[in-house]
């Protein structure tokens, strides 16, 4: 009787540590992003080239330029102020990387919040923009999806506002294209605000953003880079050249080097230009460990997107150049 108690014991454990291992196997799987490459004559709003445009991604920080548009809106209808001190909550102060750094209890005016999400993608002033607008991030999401599809951007849902890791929160290159046209069209007086050249100043300190493409593109004009785990390492720009103004996005790209060069190459071949800038493979961003602190917030997003990645797509879908025109 013992013998058997052990041999079923025995059977057990191995069930277990076969099953255990499958499931570390499944876990490292690595996820396959659907690329998406899409360029827009940012005028008429004519389709240039398109590949897994109409595919739903994860937008990661490009989300922000929904959250940028609604504060946008809420300035020009007189409901917010630049120069308003928003309180800074717990959440925000919370919240994980990219971040200014914000305290509970503490303040920063609209235009600082802006200039931190716009350039720093900071999630901490995100969140402040949202709260203070809507009461709540939560409020506020259903706010943005609303709006999101009065823009026409129907395949687009969101339910933060910063982009940070939630497996329902989608949208496509071709809706991108759409708000980045909306806020072209609809808010000429803070488009020229994305011109930074990648930085703002910030209670006397010169704050980086993570944009190569803005800083050293000639003609670049905006708009905003994106990264989780989920999402691949994601980039819209607006450019202007040789009487052309162009939107170029690119997502689900699995370096921010692959990224950087495969929007210069679109932005070129549309331009009918050759540029000279080229982000080296050995270039470190400011994902990475030995620039930031939110290496390990890194990680977190890596770790949460594998549990929310229950099948990675294993097939990357190509689309045919679809040149339509895209209207808002």
């Amino acid at each position: 009787m013992n013998f058997l108690k052990s041999l079923l014991f025995v059977i057990i454990f191995l069930s277990n540590t076969e099953v255990l291992a499958i499931s570390k196997k499944k876990a490292a799987l690595p996820i396959e992003r659907i690329q998406t490459n899409l360029v827009v004559n940012a005028e008429t709003g004519k389709i240039l080239h398109n590949v897994n445009g109409n595919e739903k991604i994860y937008p990661a920080s490009l989300t922000k330029l929904m959250t940028l548009y609604m504060a946008f809106e809420s300035i020009r209808d007189k409901r917010l102020s630049l120069d308003k001190q928003l309180p800074v909550s717990i959440k925000a102060q919370n919240i994980q990387p990219s971040k200014l750094g914000l305290r509970a209890g503490g303040t920063i005016s609209t235009k600082d919040a802006i200039m931190a999400t716009m350039v720093k993608s900071a999630n901490d002033a995100a969140i402040v923009i949202a709260e203070e607008l809507s009461g709540s991030e939560e409020e506020f999401a259903v706010e943005m999806t609303k709006k999101a599809h009065q823009l026409g951007m129907k395949n687009s849902h969101f339910y933060n506002s910063t982009g940070l890791p939630h497996i329902k929160q989608k949208s496509t290159a071709v809706d991108l294209a759409k708000l980045t046209m909306a806020l072209i069209r609809d808010f000429p007086e803070f488009y020229s605000w994305f011109d930074n050249k990648d930085s703002f100043i910030y209670n006397g300190t010169t704050i980086f953003g993570h944009n190569k493409v803005n800083r050293h593109y000639e003609g670049a004009k905006g708009m905003k880079t994106g990264y989780t785990y989920l999402a691949g390492y994601n980039l819209i720009t607006t450019a202007s050249k040789n009487n052309k103004n162009l939107i170029g996005i690119v997502t689900g790209s699995p370096t921010p080097t692959h990224r950087n060069n495969k929007m210069v190459e679109l932005l070129d071949h549309h331009f009918g230009t050759k540029t000279t800038f080229y982000d080296k493979p050995s270039t470190v961003l400011a994902s990475t460990k030995k620039q930031t602190k939110s290496y390990a917030a890194v990680k977190k997003q890596k770790s949460y997107g594998k549990k929310l990645a229950k099948k990675p797509n294993l097939k990357k879908k190509v689309s045919k150049v679809n040149k339509r025109t895209i209207r808002t």
